[in-house]
């Protein structure tokens, strides 16, 4: 908790940052709600952060902070919608660092230049990406999984977002294992996960907070850590 709460006062001291920017009416800022645009479906772990930082931004902040999921094109609908608003601090952008928004520009034309429209406020958390199995699957773990696969034309693998670190992780580890993987995106966290639970894709990679209640319920397997 003590953690969180360290969170909570960067952010309140990342949101003090923008004040100079906002003109005469940076000493009253803010003055209403404060949209905490998410570029992914709900229930991911980007969401779940948000979602913690707005309930416990009461006690830190004189208006509400309110998640506004925005999802679609791999993150780039709700990247833009931000980019494309107003600057005047009232649509902060929640997003996956590493695993988006540095990688994406480097495989596909986008509307906005990231790194001149986007201004990065507070690191929110640092986290490893699990990779997990059915338990129901013919392999067990990860050497099994890759015997398997070799022996199919192509193995699926559900990830939250195209061109996104688990993506370029998966195809990396295609390359070195001689699998051809196939990454099946989703519009976030969850519904990658549900894709694996549902068995729609041979092999998924999330944040441990979407994989968890599965795992110990019995119906994934954790196989490896992809990030660290």
């Amino acid at each position: 908790m003590k953690k969180f709460k360290m969170v909570l006062i960067m952010v309140a001291i990342g949101m003090s940052l923008l004040t100079p920017a906002l003109g005469g009416a940076a000493e009253k800022y803010p003055t209403k709600p404060i949209e905490l645009v998410v570029p992914f479906a709900a229930g991911g772990s980007t969401d779940v952060l948000a979602r913690l930082v707005a309930k416990y931004a009461p006690k830190y902040f004189d208006q509400p902070l309110v998640v506004v999921n925005k999802p679609g094109g791999g993150g780039v609908i709700g990247t833009e919608g931000v980019v494309r608003s107003r600057p005047d601090g009232y649509s902060l952008y929640v997003g996956y660092g590493s695993g988006h928004d540095l990688v994406m520009p480097h495989f596909q034309k986008l509307p906005y230049k990231t790194f001149e429209d986007l201004i990065p406020i507070c690191r929110l958390s640092v986290h490893s990406v699990a990779m997990v199995i059915r338990a129901d699957a013919p392999y067990k773990n990860f050497k099994e999984f890759v015997e398997w696969g070799k022996k199919k034309p192509q193995v699926t693998a559900s990830v939250s977002t195209k061109a996104g670190s688990v993506d370029i992780t998966f195809q990396a580890l295609g390359k070195a294992t001689g699998l051809k993987i196939v990454t099946i995106p989703f519009r976030g966290g969850a519904e990658s996960v549900t894709a694996i639970v549902g068995g729609q894709t041979d092999i998924g990679a999330n944040h441990p907070s979407e994989i968890m209640s599965h795992i110990k319920a019995k119906r994934l397997i954790p196989v490896g850590v992809a990030l660290e």
